[in-house]
């Protein structure tokens, strides 16, 4: 934490009895707000085509979901996040032509991953690009994906692995 300050140069203060416990405090110089730009709402920005497009997850776990859009957020992505093939958001983002589906490949109701690319690349007549993320590491599911051509990373996703599956799949 000292050096974090030093090189901010931001105060640092240590308050501390025994058997109290300690408390730290960081002084760092207040500064003007920052100028933004008025965010269109959703249906104003339509997809970032260039940098990449938009991308449909579709998981059961919230975690998963929310770490899931803010990761590829952070890589320029449009994302819609649920948490079943047929939300209706679901509906939508396949309206809007996505570039590539990550789906959890044990869903609700007995549901499999697989099942759910089948689902949606059938309402959009379409072979949309999809990966399979699953805490299966079984031969089982690794053979059920590849027999459909359809890549798989293990949970938990590493970044790295994700980020070269996306450039493989020309998205990023």
């Amino acid at each position: 934490m000292r050096r974090v300050t030093a090189v901010l140069g931001h105060a640092i203060e240590l308050e501390t009895a025994p058997g109290q416990g300690a408390c730290f405090t960081i002084r760092a110089p207040r500064c003007a707000p920052e100028a933004r730009a008025p965010e269109l709402p959703a249906s104003a920005q339509g997809t970032r085509a260039e940098e990449g497009g938009l991308v449909l997850v579709v998981d059961n776990d919230p975690a998963i979901l929310r770490g899931m859009e803010a990761l590829l957020e952070n890589w320029g992505l449009d994302v819609v996040a649920v948490p079943d093939p047929g939300d209706p958001a679901a509906a939508v983002a396949l309206e809007q032509g996505p570039v590539l589906m990550i789906v959890d490949f044990h869903l609700d109701e007995g549901r499999t991953g697989d099942e759910a690319v089948a689902l949606l690349r059938g309402q959009t007549k379409r072979e949309i690009p999809a990966i399979l993320i699953t805490a299966d590491r079984g031969d089982e599911v690794a053979e059920l994906a590849a027999g459909q051509g359809l890549p798989v990373l293990n949970k938990p996703v590493k970044p790295a692995r994700l980020r070269a599956l996306l450039r493989q799949l020309d998205v990023l």
